[in-house]
């Protein structure tokens, strides 16, 4: 008769053991490089967001106030002005108009002409040390875009196809993550102003 031999050994292996913690440790880090090239696109997206928004308010701003603005063949009234050559046209002047008589319209009564603030002209321009848009009117500089590159302003005299009533816009922002990744918005707008 024999004896039957239990073989009850209830525990791993080391081979069991280290190949068991190398499955997991391959598991974590497709896991953690996941999380990470995720985190990563969540933080372009919202860089991109963030400079869009400010992008278009500050184009959005510029268009409203240069509609406003008029471009004529004389000198009154004022017209609005693209300061610098290109490449360097990265300025515009002009003037708004304004209830100057106080009677509640922009209209002369006597006249019938609009009446224009020539005291305080609306200047935009890039300010190339701090990369910023600005603004300056009645004295008050304001930024209306941060993360400038480059900012162009363009009339008849700069552009050939735009007509004498056309300011064209264009302004570039660019931004690096913090891994380095550089998003960049880039917009055009072509402006007709008053007549």
């Amino acid at each position: 008769m024999g004896f039957k031999k239990n073989n009850y050994n209830r525990g791993f292996t080391l081979v069991e053991a280290m190949f068991s913690v190398t499955i997991f440790l391959m598991l974590m880090m497709l896991i953690a490089g996941s999380m990470i090239n995720g985190l990563d696109l969540w933080q372009i997206a919202v860089c991109r967001s963030e400079l869009q928004t400010q992008a278009q308010r500050a184009m959005n701003e510029m268009i409203k106030e240069l509609r406003g603005a008029t471009s004529t063949v004389g000198a009154f009234p004022p017209d609005a002005d693209v300061l610098g050559v290109p490449p360097n046209n990265d300025a515009i002047v002009f003037y708004l108009p304004v209830d100057i008589d106080g009677d509640g319209t922009i209209i002369d009564a006597l006249t019938g002409d609009t009446e224009w603030d020539l005291v305080n002209p609306v200047q935009y321009g890039y300010d190339l040390i701090k990369h910023q848009l600005i603004k300056l009117h009645n004295g008050n500089q304001r930024v209306l875009a941060n993360y400038v590159t480059r900012v162009q302003f363009d009339d008849q005299t700069t552009e050939a196809s735009l007509n004498r009533d056309e300011i064209k816009i264009t302004f570039e922002l660019k931004r690096a993550t913090s891994r380095q990744r550089t998003i960049t918005v880039f917009l055009v707008a072509k402006v007709k102003l008053r007549n």
